[in-house]
């Protein structure tokens, strides 16, 4: 279909129309993008607690004293619980062959930190330890048990 020639004013009308048709098509392409792009979202948004998932490691002592993997281990472990739960936990570190008091200390208080953000929906085990030469194997238990509780009550909210 050619342009019309025969008048000015048939020229403006004709150039009116193309121009309105081609904002009506461009109208229903932003509408159908908009759409699609709402109907691809939505099950991430539907689905977002699934973002708050968290996997903590299971933690394993190797000889005497705290083994490096043992307090790097717990360490991370209690950082992706802050990153979910917004809290802070403070780094715990062992020095020497002996286990510290600074540390058993140090992991208590971020487990009963970490406990109290749960408003009462979290119940973790006080750790004790009773041989400064070496972690107990009921000690490690106890600090797994309390990951595992934890792990369970922040992928179950």
């Amino acid at each position: 279909m050619g342009i019309p020639c025969q008048s000015p004013q048939s020229f403006i009308t004709y150039a009116l129309a193309q121009t309105e048709m081609e904002n009506i098509y461009m109208n229903k392409v932003i509408k159908l993008l908009l759409c699609w792009t709402i109907l691809l979202s939505a099950p991430l948004l539907a689905n977002n607690n699934r973002f708050n998932k968290v996997y903590l490691g299971h933690c394993s002592n190797f000889g005497q004293g705290v083994s490096l993997s043992f307090s790097s281990c717990a360490n991370s472990n209690f950082g992706s619980v802050g990153r979910v739960l917004g809290s802070f936990s403070s780094y715990c570190i062992n020095t020497g062959d002996e286990v510290r008091y600074s540390f058993l200390s140090c992991m208590q208080s971020n487990f009963r930190s970490i406990e109290s953000r749960s408003n009462g929906a979290l119940y973790l085990q006080y750790c004790s330890n009773f041989d400064r030469r070496a972690l107990n194997f009921s000690y490690v238990n106890c600090v797994n048990n309390n990951f595992r509780s934890i792990q369970r009550f922040i992928n179950n909210q």
